[in-house]
């Protein structure tokens, strides 16, 4: 919650002021953060339980998806594409690793659950 108030004074005072433009993408990549943690541990509860081909599917669609997306999205976009296909990618790999979690666990891993 900091960072969303006080982010752009953070970069300002930490960085100086050419960084002041990384507050949107930092902002995208909170969000992006926040679902992730959200979800919970669901890589290492496949890769404990022995579904690490689980895990690594999703790893490699959260990929393709990631530079598809950054192809697309940085030529728009810039800084605030790439933190948009990085967030986007990561939340897509949590979604597929939580719903196999619930499906071949019977584990409800969300935070919130």
């Amino acid at each position: 919650m900091g960072f969303i108030v006080w982010g752009k004074l953070f970069l300002l005072l930490a960085f100086g002021s050419p960084h002041e433009t990384a507050y949107i993408p930092l902002i995208i990549l909170l969000v992006g953060q926040l679902i992730n943690s959200g979800a919970g541990s669901v890589g290492l509860l496949l890769n404990m339980s022995g579904h690490e081909q689980e895990t690594a599917r999703g790893m490699i669609v959260a990929t393709v998806l990631n530079v598809v997306l950054n192809l697309l999205l940085i030529p728009l976009w810039g800084i605030n594409g790439s933190s948009l296909a990085t967030s986007v990618s990561l939340i897509v790999w949590n979604v597929l690793l939580w719903r196999v979690v619930q499906k071949k666990l019977g584990i409800n891993s969300l935070a919130l659950g």
